[in-house]
């Protein structure tokens, strides 16, 4: 009841949608609110919302009803819209049907499919089980080069063919270091910093969605500016905390993927006279990179009770939800393979929350 006196109801915070989106354009022009609904008897139903302001390229957010291969293909379409393909474009799925579809649609060719580990062993695990599975899968992701991949995939290939021919059938997108392009100089094998945005936000999942979406756009402009103001203050040539893990590096073909020299490479450099180690790190890791992604500001916008009023002619209800037994959840449960429990109980099951 509080925090409905405070937020609103949540049937009514589908009215102000429209609002948020003159707002949106009146403070941040240029920048992609999308908004859509259907007809549902005599009440047009809210169905899913983009979002995406065009002064940070490092976040796009949408609502949608459910995790379907159509949601997913619209949001996908949305997000092209917004960010286009970039050379080096990589998107990096899980292991859900809807929305390997929906990638597969709208990013057909010239973007760099990869698949999340994590779920991928998740997947795995339900069928395959033993020792030389979990001595070697995941070595066989991380592996930098094919000659390492080999060694760890053909131990698992010669212990159990089936188990390998299962994942050649299903789980079809790039999952190992050793196929990653160079021209993204990022090395990831999970897609543990979606994770870590859900993470993020999830004690604002229980707001209504207005109040989420306008809380998220908050946190969001806050983390741009306090990363413009650290780029600031660089005078490097280099991001500082990379000059420190150089030392660490030590595999055969780091270098080519991330764009960061390995120790024997180090070593090369550190021998010859009048060279400097940051001359062969790739402008990736600049300084001057870092300064350009977080150079814009996200405009800040008036009070809600301040924003544009629009009258379009007709209420928008919210959608009409098929929940599962069980409380909500705002946080995700952790997998056996992750350190979770086994199983979750049963009053943990429940519907996700709205934000993908």
């Amino acid at each position: 009841m509080a925090l409905e006196q405070i937020q609103g109801k949540w049937d009514d915070s589908f009215e102000d949608v429209f609002r948020f989106k003159a707002e949106v354009d009146r403070t941040n022009p240029g920048s992609i609110v999308d908004i859509e609904w259907i007809l549902a008897g005599n009440k047009r139903r809210f169905t899913r919302m983009f979002v995406a302001f065009k002064s940070c390229v490092q976040v796009a957010y949408g609502v949608f009803e459910s995790k379907t291969a159509e949601n997913w293909k619209w949001f996908f379409e949305k997000l092209k819209l917004a960010f286009g393909t970039p050379p080096g474009l990589v998107i990096c799925i899980d292991a859900g049907k809807g929305i390997d579809k929906g990638v597969t649609y709208v990013f057909p060719n010239g973007v760099e499919h990869r698949e999340c580990m994590r779920h991928l062993v998740k997947n795995f695990n339900k069928r395959y089980r033993g020792v030389v599975f979990k001595k070697h899968l995941w070595p066989a992701s991380r592996a930098y080069n094919q000659r390492h991949f080999d060694h760890h995939y053909n131990i698992m290939k010669q212990a159990s063919p089936r188990a390998m021919n299962w994942i050649e059938d299903n789980h079809k997108h790039i999952w190992s270091r050793w196929k990653f392009s160079h021209a993204s100089k990022c090395d990831y094998v999970t897609n543990n910093i979606a994770e870590t945005f859900n993470s993020w936000i999830r004690n604002e999942k229980s707001l209504a969605l207005i109040p989420l979406l306008d809380r998220i756009r908050k946190m969001i402009m806050e983390k741009q500016d306090l990363r413009r103001s650290l780029s600031l203050k660089l005078r490097d040539k280099i991001l500082p905390h990379v000059t420190k893990e150089l030392h660490a590096m030590s595999r055969n073909l780091q270098w080519q993927i991330t764009g960061l020299p390995c120790t024997h490479a180090l070593c090369f450099i550190h021998s010859m006279h009048n060279r400097s180690v940051e001359d062969y790190i790739d402008d990736y890791y600049s300084v001057d990179k870092f300064k350009k992604a977080y150079e814009h500001v996200i405009s800040s916008m008036t009070d809600r009770n301040q924003w544009p009023n629009v009258d379009l002619g007709f209420k928008l209800w919210p959608p009409r939800f098929k929940r599962a037994a069980g409380q909500a959840r705002s946080r995700r449960i952790k997998g056996s393979e992750e350190g979770g429990k086994q199983k979750a109980s049963a009053n943990a099951r429940g519907v996700e929350g709205l934000v993908t």
